[in-house]
C-alpha cells in the first residue's frame, strides 16, 4: 500500500480474495483496479476482473508473479490496461496506471461524442444511412426504417443497393458512381425492395 501511496495515489481498499474485489469495485467504483492474478476464495484475478468489466468500465492492471503463456491468454481476454510481472518497478507502475486512467478517459469522451452523434442522427427529420468500405449498412436511423418499410435488423449489413434501388432521371445508379464523385450526387427517388417509388432529395458523400 505504501508502494502504491509513495507514487502519489490513493487506495480505496485492498481485498485477499476475488469475491471481494467484485464487492468492493461495486461499492467504491474506483477509477483503477491493481489486480493480482492469484488471489483466496472461490474465483482468481482473472474471472474477478471479468465480472468487474461486466458491472463497471473501469480499467483494470494485473500485478503478478505468473507469466506463463495459457495464464496470459486467459487475462488478455478481459481487456486488462496492462501486465505488470513482479517485481514491479515503480516507473512502470506509474505509467501504466496514467497511461490506463488517460485511455479510460479518452475512451469515455469518445463514447460520450458518439452517443452525441447518434442521438442528433436519430433525432431529425432525414433518412441516414451509414455504410463501410463494403457498402454494407452500419447504421440506420428511424426515418430511414420508416422509408424504406424495414426494420433495422433487415438493413444492417445488407449491401445499400440490396435495400434501395436508386434512380436517376429513370435509370438505375449503382452506389460505385457515388463513390468515385468528388462531391454528393442527387438522385430522382429509390424502389424498395416491397417495390414502392419514393421520391427522394438524396444525397451521399464520402466521411474519411
Amino acid at each position: 500500500n505504501k508502494f502504491i501511496r509513495d507514487l502519489g495515489f490513493t487506495i480505496s481498499n485492498t481485498v485477499p480474495t476475488g469475491e471481494e474485489a467484485v464487492r468492493e469495485v461495486i461499492m467504491s467504483n474506483p477509477d483503477l483496479v491493481l489486480m493480482d492474478i492469484i488471489l483466496d476464495g472461490e474465483i482468481d484475478g482473472i474471472e474477478a476482473a471479468r465480472q468487474i468489466n461486466e458491472i463497471h468500465n473501469i480499467p483494470v492492471i494485473y500485478l503478478t508473479s505468473s507469466s506463463d503463456s495459457n495464464t496470459l491468454k486467459r487475462a488478455l481476454t478481459t481487456n486488462p490496461s496492462g501486465y505488470i510481472v513482479k517485481p514491479v518497478d515503480k516507473k512502470e507502475l506509474k505509467s501504466a496506471i496514467d497511461l490506463a486512467i488517460l485511455r479510460h478517459e479518452m475512451e469515455d469522451k469518445l463514447k460520450e461524442s458518439e452517443l452525441r452523434f447518434f442521438t442528433i442522427l436519430n433525432s431529425i427529420g432525414d433518412a441516414v444511412f451509414v455504410m463501410d468500405i463494403s457498402d454494407q449498412i452500419t447504421y440506420v436511423n428511424p426515418i430511414a426504417e420508416k422509408i424504406t418499410d424495414l426494420t433495422i435488423d433487415k438493413l444492417i449489413g445488407k449491401r445499400f443497393t440490396e435495400v434501395l434501388n436508386i434512380r436517376y432521371n429513370g435509370i438505375h445508379t449503382g452506389i460505385d458512381t457515388v463513390k468515385e464523385a468528388d462531391e454528393g450526387l442527387h438522385f430522382n427517388y429509390f424502389v424498395t425492395p416491397g417495390g414502392k417509388q419514393v421520391p427522394i432529395d438524396f444525397s451521399v458523400s464520402h466521411i474519411s
